[in-house]
This record gives C-alpha cells, structure tokens and sequence, in this order.
C-alpha cells in the first residue's frame, strides 16, 4: 500500500482552518496593490495565474475586478475551499492541482500576463532544484513583457 506524502496530510487538515489563520490579511487591498504594481510597470493585465493560490480569497478578489485569474494549489483540500467560495462568490476560476514545480502537468495551453506567488509560498520550495523548477515553470508560463510577483520571507 502507496501512504501519502506528509504534506498532503498536513494540507488537508490545514485547509479547514487556512481562512481562519489567513483572516488579518487584507486580500481586497493585496489585489489592488498587485494591479498598481502591474500599472506602475506598464503591464498590460489580462490573464493572470495564481501559484500556491490556497483557498482562493485573492483568485476570487482579483476576479471581482473582471481579471482572468487560474489557481493552482497541491493540495485538493485547499482547492475544494477554493471552488466553493468562487462558487459562492459568483465568480467562475479553473482551480487545477499541480506543485509549483510541475504546473504544465495540468495543461494549461496559454501564456500568462502575470504570476503570483504571494504570502511566503515560494518557502516551502526547500532545496534549489525545486526553486529553478518553479522559475522555470514560470518562464514557460509567462508571456513576453508579463511579471512574477512574489514575496519569500
């Protein structure tokens, strides 16, 4: 018998409780700062792809602002969360399980203006095979002229 992978036990569980951990973070103000900081550069944003997207609050605020917004999170617990507050919200996003390091797995077939990896996801990329795999995965993913955004602590 195949056991699962820790994070997977870690991450389902967490998901119940992500929001609640999650609830002094201002995602409305995060959304328009993310879009300043497109406008600032001369971004032009149309579709953007969200890594490590959680249970969705940014996805979801980010598509309040007519934004083409995809989310990608490891963990199925997360994305159910995820699709049901886009659900509740009105709002249509793809949520699609895959790692940081391995996002094309889903098929995704087009190129982003911009990708997110926000709130300190890039920590859990723990050695530097991981960290190039990402921004690998990113530089496929990024159209001409688009930006990464991120945050590490």
């Amino acid at each position: 018998m195949k056991t699962k992978p820790v994070y997977e036990a870690v991450y389902n569980a967490f998901a119940d409780i992500y929001d609640e951990v999650m609830r002094d973070v201002d995602y409305a103000s995060w959304a328009r700062h993310i879009i300043n900081l497109a406008d600032r550069f001369e971004i032009q944003v149309d579709k953007i792809l969200e890594l490590a997207c959680g249970t969705g609050s940014l996805a979801i605020h980010l598509a309040q602002l007519d934004f083409a917004i995809t989310g990608i999170d490891r963990s199925e617990a997360m994305l159910h969360h995820a699709k049901e507050k886009s659900r509740q919200e009105g709002v249509s996003i793809p949520f699609h399980a895959a790692s940081m390091q391995s996002f094309s797995s889903v098929s995704l077939d087009q190129d982003f203006d911009l990708i997110l990896c926000l709130y300190d996801s890039l920590n859990y990329l723990l050695n530097e095979e991981d960290i190039h795999a990402t921004f690998q995965e990113v530089t496929t993913h990024l159209r001409p002229g688009g930006a990464f955004i991120f945050d590490v602590t």
